[in-house]
């Protein structure tokens, strides 16, 4: 005997809709015993005046286990007091791990320590940037070191070295090398808007032959960072 049911397209759809969800979910719940890595991609950095051991916090209760984090940019996301491109660090290290957030009272080296991030325990002393006689110099050598180094650094025989220690040496009153830039000094004592590298940094109406520093991945000028820079360059001696 056949018996015959019939029900309207709504109910049809909602029926579906259940089956096709529980079988979504099947691999899930069988998977359970070995879950896949969560990604979780963040397109801010510095939101909302959240400290990083809240970031990471928050994380861990997601059962986040790899966080990529990314700048706002410069439109929408700085409303909500995200950071800009100048937050990012292209790459870690030590040194670059060396150094304490706004308001920490430890070094991002030493709390990833006491997180158990590292397989060994920390040098007595890690590599720092260190210029106690010139505060801004040595905030200008870490700003060329954690956002030029990666590219500029002694395993790159076209450009030349922007790492701390030889950042001196190789920019004030050194002339331009690269056939791709307009000839000047790189860094003109007491004379900021005549310095190549000050000029590249600001990205601000560059004629041609004058490139724009970093040359990707970022749009607006970091303005802490080349604040530090004119005054550096401001107080350097001068004929």
């Amino acid at each position: 005997m056949t018996t015959s049911y019939s029900c309207s397209r709504r109910e049809f759809l909602a029926s579906s809709c259940s089956l096709l969800a529980t079988t979504a979910l099947a691999p899930s719940l069988s998977a359970a015993e070995a879950p896949e890595p969560v990604i979780d991609i963040h397109q801010h950095t510095n939101y909302s005046g959240r400290t990083n051991e809240q970031l990471i916090r928050h994380q861990q209760v997601m059962g986040v286990t790899k966080t990529v984090l990314l700048p706002a940019g410069r439109f929408y996301g700085l409303d909500a007091k995200c950071g800009t491109n100048d937050t990012v660090v292209i790459g870690f290290d030590e040194l670059r791990l060396n150094w304490k957030l706004p308001g920490a009272t430890t070094t991002q080296l030493e709390i990833l320590a006491t997180r158990g991030a590292f397989n060994s325990v920390l040098p007595a002393n890690p590599e720092r940037i260190s210029v106690p006689a010139n505060p801004v110099l040595e905030k200008v050598e870490g700003f060329f070191h954690g956002n030029c180094a990666h590219c500029h650094n002694a395993t790159n025989s076209t450009v030349f070295d922007l790492r701390y220690p030889t950042f001196v040496q190789n920019t004030v009153g050194q002339m331009t090398m690269g056939s791709g830039t307009t000839a000047g000094l790189r860094i003109d004592p007491g004379k900021p808007d005549n310095s190549i590298l000050y000029r590249q940094i600001t990205r601000m109406m560059l004629p041609p032959g004058l490139n724009p520093m970093p040359p990707v991945g970022v749009q607006r000028a970091p303005d802490e960072g080349l604040a530090l820079l004119r005054k550096w360059i401001l107080a350097l001696p001068h004929p």
